[in-house]
């Protein structure tokens, strides 16, 4: 704790520092009011969902150029089909290999802030993810269930 009264140069108790993701230095408010640290969290938060508002908007466009390029299906998933990252994409890869389905990949482990955003864009937590005409179609194992019932033949242009 000391170390961090000394590098923010704090002289006076109580002091609020604020780290801020988009600036180096934190901003310190010396013996703030209750109406000052209120007004100093309103105003923060309005930036901060400003901020988001448009982050997601930015992120839901590439997300949707991605998922309607082109009529095939596109896959989210971990890795590559070559080499697969994680074993639902090697069983979801391993479910429609012999079917020699043409379909678009996109590695998420390379790319954090899309891989992100796709939850919020597909409203589903976990990958791989598989869209098809440009929506979501589900996970491993909804996509496994329409192959194995071969409803996901008659889906696929």
């Amino acid at each position: 704790m000391q170390d961090i009264v000394e590098k923010l140069d704090i002289n006076q108790v109580p002091t609020l520092a604020l780290f801020h993701p988009h600036k180096v230095a934190a901003e310190l408010i010396e013996n703030p009011s209750p109406e000052k640290l209120s007004q100093t969290v309103e105003t923060h938060n309005e930036f901060y969902q400003k901020w988001f508002e448009e982050e997601k908007k930015k992120a839901f466009r590439e997300i949707e150029d991605l998922v309607t390029a082109q009529p095939q299906f596109l896959m989210f998933i971990k890795g590559s089909p070559d080499q697969p990252k994680c074993k639902f994409t090697r069983k979801l890869l391993e479910m429609i290999a012999p079917k020699g389905y043409r379909f678009r990949h996109f590695d998420i482990l390379k790319d954090e802030r899309i891989r992100q955003w796709l939850k919020f864009y597909s409203n589903w937590p976990t990958f791989p993810q598989v869209f098809l005409e440009g929506k979501l179609v589900g996970g491993v194992d909804i996509v496994t269930d329409l192959i194995e019932s071969g409803e996901f033949d008659e889906m696929v242009p």
